[in-house]
């Protein structure tokens, strides 16, 4: 983490990480999460109704995505920095890389 944007502050996205499968007594402290294979962005909201998203390696991306920068109405009002995955569904309803 270093700096601010628009007041919060900059974080880099969670990675996944390669690592021995936990034993079944360790198994509840560990989260796993499907892979989705799309873009990985950070979304910064500062609570005045607006966004900006990041890329993992840091650049701002919010104007490759135009539907998802207009956030009227998508999120309430409210101040965050959400981590996540951004995805294309094919036909069938599987994440496509190519269609992102």
């Amino acid at each position: 983490m270093g700096g601010f944007t628009w007041g919060l502050p900059v974080w880099s996205p969670m990675r996944a990480s390669i690592g021995l499968l936990p034993g079944p007594v360790q198994e509840a402290e560990y989260a796993y999460e499907t892979w989705w294979n799309g873009a990985r962005v950070l979304v910064y909201l500062p609570g005045d109704d607006s966004m900006r998203l990041v890329n993992a390696v840091g650049l701002d991306v919010t104007g490759d995505y135009p539907d998802l920068t207009s956030p009227t109405g998508l999120f309430p009002p409210l101040q965050a920095v959400l981590d996540g995955e951004i995805i294309t569904p094919d036909t069938a309803g599987r994440p496509s890389v190519e269609r992102l």
